[in-house]
């Protein structure tokens, strides 16, 4: 884009048709870019109104679960066969009394 300006100042001998195109090019641009800079911070200023709004609403607060509590009352009470099972097999391998 600046090569443009520089072509515009160089060489006098240019036409005037040459230099309105010339011209034209450079203020397409900046509208372009001016265009989308627009469109880019209307999108952010909604989604920040969008943001600000769901942030404003009231949450349901839910029900606070204790884990221990829980696991407690899932937790089964092994047999006392099973204790004993266990013990013969540490004997049959030979391990310690």
């Amino acid at each position: 884009m600046l090569e443009l300006l520089y072509i515009l100042q160089s060489d006098p001998s240019q036409t005037q048709a040459v230099r309105r195109l010339v011209m034209l090019l450079l203020l397409f641009a900046v509208i372009g870019i001016v265009l989308v800079t627009c469109v880019a911070m209307v999108f952010v200023l909604r989604r920040r109104r969008h943001r600000k709004a769901k942030s404003g609403r009231k949450r349901v607060p839910t029900e606070s679960v204790d884990a221990w509590a829980e696991a407690g009352r899932r937790a089964t009470v092994p047999d006392d066969d099973e204790d004993d099972e266990d013990e013969d097999e540490d004997d049959d391998r030979g391990g310690a009394r």
